[in-house]
């Protein structure tokens, strides 16, 4: 599908840029010296208070609206707690990206494995070419045609399973244990990026998990 970016600059106080596929209008940003977009820009921020209801917290980045920072976003090393604590969860996200490594890893080789075998039986010279192979001789009774699709498909419903377990790894890091009250205070320096510009009287939305685009690759520190 071709896409096509649009800018438009003519009016001097105010850039209005459209992203347009085909008939369709895919997205709409405009800036102005009233509306500064702020979206993925990095700011050290001061925690202005702490909301228990909603567990999340705002935070002060030098604009007229403070930053919404969740719970989720909040990387264990901004954590006020023992060190020891700090330690085990880094080595469960640890633990947990190796598993998620693990099993991307034996889905990809199932699936190599499934496009091959796909591969073999569609070939002319597979066993679905009739006219060259006595299919009798290579079927005797009481022996299964084609084994290995069994197998490919217990393991591939035994990682979708896992994925399904592993799908929100975040929340699972430390959110669930303690609250967001019991380990950031008000006052904290925190270093967080824009995820959401302003919109209306909301905010915009915040996080610590920090991720700088390059040409070739991007920069995720910290993050799982």
């Amino acid at each position: 599908m071709e896409k096509n970016l649009y800018i438009d600059a003519s009016h001097p106080n105010e850039t209005r840029v459209v992203l347009k596929s085909e008939e369709n209008i895919e997205d709409y940003e405009y800036e102005s010296k009233k509306n500064i977009l702020v979206r993925n820009n990095i700011y050290l921020g001061k925690v202005s208070r702490v909301e228990p209801s909603l567990q999340a917290a705002f935070v002060d980045i030098g604009r007229e609206r403070h930053g919404f920072l969740a719970f989720n976003d909040i990387q264990p090393d901004y954590y006020q707690i023992p060190q020891g604590d700090i330690r085990d969860l880094k080595q469960k996200e640890e633990e947990l990206r190796e598993k998620l490594k693990e099993e991307s890893k034996k889905l990809e080789e199932n699936n190599s494995l499934s496009a091959l075998d796909e591969d073999f039986r569609n070939d002319k010279n597979g066993f679905n070419n009739t006219d060259v192979i006595n299919t009798e001789e290579l079927n005797p009774p009481n022996i299964e045609l084609n084994p290995i699709n069994k197998e490919i498909d217990r393991d591939v419903n035994e990682i979708v399973n896992i994925e399904k377990k592993f799908d929100k790894p975040r929340q699972s890091f430390g959110s669930k244990r303690y609250k967001i009250q019991e380990v950031i205070k008000p006052n904290q320096i925190i270093l967080v990026q824009v995820l959401k510009d302003e919109r209306g009287k909301k905010g915009a939305a915040l996080s610590t998990f920090i991720s700088l685009a390059g040409k070739y690759t991007i920069l995720m520190p910290n993050t799982p």
